[in-house]
């Protein structure tokens, strides 16, 4: 015994000449391991290495946690720029419960991993590991294996054996299969298979009595099988980003179903047997191609959050009215032109997404929704006002409205809650704009508006008077008539008297209007294009065309105006509009109510403020009624 002890102190002493030291503070081998990790992943470029390899107690060195003299946790779990392989010495840390060495640059596991018997948990997610050794079968206390963010191809067959493990993550590698022997698993909670080469869900994963969360989205899926749809203990079930184009009707098996998510395929119909979904809370069907949604849907009593986000869907069924429970509705990015009085019933909802192609009037059942917390309105074609009830509803704090063609705002008086009101591109005025400045609590973001006042090019003769005028409402308002993009002096009312002596008073005239209280915003007029002695934008004689023509401007190229002359074959809105070669809007033509004949209007080379554009070409596009006509044209100058 004696020569046993003296030949230990002879090792130690030799360890010490060797490699420096022995931290005291736990046994020699789990100091020596340390080192050894430290050493081979690079620990010089560590973004932390906090006293590491230094006299403070191990138990202070970053990410390492000390059960008695023990190493017991090794955890980098925000990245710290470790660098290749983990050293087969972590073999001798046989005291270790926990590995985390996620977000960092390890590129394999020796097979010394096996030796770990104790350790219950093994993350190694975003590193650059290409193999799994087999001798990681042999944790059995695992319960957490993260391998997730890899460059994994194939993982060993027994990985079954792992019995004890409850949490798989196995997603974002490149996995074309994964083991059959993973259908023995009996513990295993949530299994994340998503991201990898998979073109089927394994049907053995219905082995799994005790899987919860399946999650195998991001994957060349193209059905769902049956034998996973009679998994009663599901609750999560995400196939999203697959190449689904149509569900089973067995998806009505999954009695336990508690979230959905469908999201990113190609489906365009929901089954019927949808409605046996009792227990689902959480629906998600984005970026899809869904044009209707069946009324079945209303059945599902439970729903707490519906998503429809950037699909075809054209009208919302009404029984969605009958969803009491639902907190949040997302419709946004669909065709939906009006929204069913029924959704007045979801007296639940906290939010509402509704941007969408609206151009309907909002039911004044919206004021039901006094749970309200986010409501979004923007991005439609809204007219006129929305419902005075929005001004009153005391949980609401987040209203958007802008990008709509409204004309006036709810009184927000009674409101208390509301933090956030966004108007900007409507056609609101400064009458409409000014109330609300006066609760200092809400952000209110404003501007730019849309132009305001009606656009009609006009001919007078010479001596003529015409007046020009713009009523934007407000207490504090300035005005600046402008005559070919320059402040005519002295023009600073809201009406304007032009006497037409000459042809020299001919131009493109508009009106820019600033107000005192509302610092940040100004309304210009539309333009209104003035011609002495010559007619524009009236009709040339009185043959009704028989087909709708838009006809190539003259002169083209041009410089600085040009001619566009069309036919309407009968009464409708005719809109024409000039876009740049990016497809941004430069100057609105006609926007108005036409009778039948041949027309012409001028285009003077000015924007709708009546600034002058700059050379290069330019589109100009004519819509009457479903029809949508479109030339191009270049400015020369």
């Amino acid at each position: 015994m004696k020569s046993f002890k003296v030949l230990l102190f002879v090792l130690f002493c030799s360890f010490n000449l060797i490699s420096g030291k022995i931290y005291s503070q736990v046994t020699p081998q789990d100091s020596m391991a340390l080192v050894d990790f430290f050493n081979s992943t690079k620990g010089q470029s560590w973004l932390i290495r906090t006293n590491w390899l230094t006299d403070k107690p191990v138990s202070l060195w970053y990410g390492v946690k000390v059960r008695g003299n023990r190493v017991e946790k090794i955890s980098f779990d925000m990245g710290n720029n470790l660098q290749d392989s983990i050293p087969p010495s972590i073999g001798n840390l046989t005291a270790l419960k926990e590995l985390s060495l996620n977000y960092n640059y390890i590129t394999s596991i020796p097979r010394e991993i096996g030796a770990l018997k104790l350790l219950e948990k093994l993350s190694m997610r975003n590193n650059q590991l290409e193999k799994v050794p087999p001798e990681i079968t042999a944790l059995k206390s695992l319960s957490l294996l993260d391998l997730s963010g890899n460059y994994i191809e194939s993982l060993p067959d027994s990985l079954g054996s792992l019995e004890g493990l409850r949490l798989l993550r196995l997603e974002n590698n490149k996995l074309s299969e994964v083991p059959s022997s993973l259908g023995t698993l009996k513990h295993l909670d949530t299994l994340v298979i998503a991201g990898n080469m998979l073109h089927a869900i394994p049907s053995f994963i219905s082995n799994i009595r005790s899987l919860r969360v399946l999650q195998t989205g991001v994957n060349p899926i193209t059905a769902i099988p049956a034998e996973i749809a009679h998994m009663d203990s599901l609750r999560e079930l995400w196939v999203n980003g697959c190449i689904l184009s149509g569900l089973t009707p067995e998806i009505g098996n999954m009695k336990s179903l508690r979230k959905l998510e469908l999201q990113g395929n190609f489906l365009s119909l929901l089954p019927s047997e949808i409605d046996s979904l009792k227990y689902l809370e959480e629906l998600n069907l984005d970026n899809n191609s869904f044009s209707l949604l069946p009324e079945e849907i209303g059945a599902i009593g439970s729903l707490k959050v519906l998503s429809v986000r950037n699909n075809a869907l054209e009208t919302v069924p009404n029984s969605i009215g009958q969803l009491r429970n639902l907190r949040e509705l997302r419709l946004q990015h669909n065709y939906i032109v009006s929204i069913p009085r029924e959704i007045g019933n979801l007296t639940s909802l906290t939010n509402l997404y509704l941007n969408n192609n609206l151009c309907d009037t909002i039911p004044k059942e919206l004021g039901n929704l006094q749970n309200l917390v986010y409501l979004s309105l923007d991005q439609n074609k809204i007219k006129g006002t929305i419902p005075s009830a929005l001004g009153r509803m005391g949980n609401l704090k987040y209203l958007y409205l802008e990008a709509n063609e409204l004309d006036s705002l709810p009184d927000f008086s009674g409101d208390t809650s509301l933090v956030t009101l966004t108007v900007y591109d409507n056609k609101l005025t400064f009458e409409d704009i000014e109330p609300v400045l006066k609760f200092h609590q809400i952000s209110f973001y404003y501007g730019p508006q849309d132009s305001v006042g009606k656009y009609t090019d006009t001919m007078i003769h010479p001596g003529e008077i015409i007046k020009l005028s713009v009523k934007v409402g407000g207490t504090a308002n300035r005005y600046q008539w402008i005559k070919n993009g320059v402040l005519i002096t002295g023009a600073n009312s809201e009406v304007y008297t032009l006497n037409s002596k000459d042809s020299l008073s001919s131009g493109s005239y508009n009106c820019m209007i600033t107000n005192d209280n509302v610092k940040d915003l100004t309304i210009y007029s539309r333009v209104v294009n003035i011609t002495i002695g010559a007619m524009t934008g009236v009709a040339e004689n009185i043959e009704v065309p028989k087909v709708f023509e838009l006809n190539q401007n003259y002169p083209n190229p041009f410089n600085p105006s040009t001619r566009i002359s069309y036919d309407i074959p009968k009464e409708d809105r005719v809109v024409l509009k000039i876009y740049s070669a990016e497809g941004r809007e430069v100057a609105t033509l006609v926007d108005e109510i036409q009778g039948p004949g041949k027309r012409t209007v001028v285009w003077n080379g000015r924007d709708s403020r009546g600034g002058q554009v700059s050379s290069g070409m330019y589109f100009y596009k004519l819509q009457a009624g479903g029809e949508i006509k479109t030339r191009k044209m270049i400015l020369l100058k």
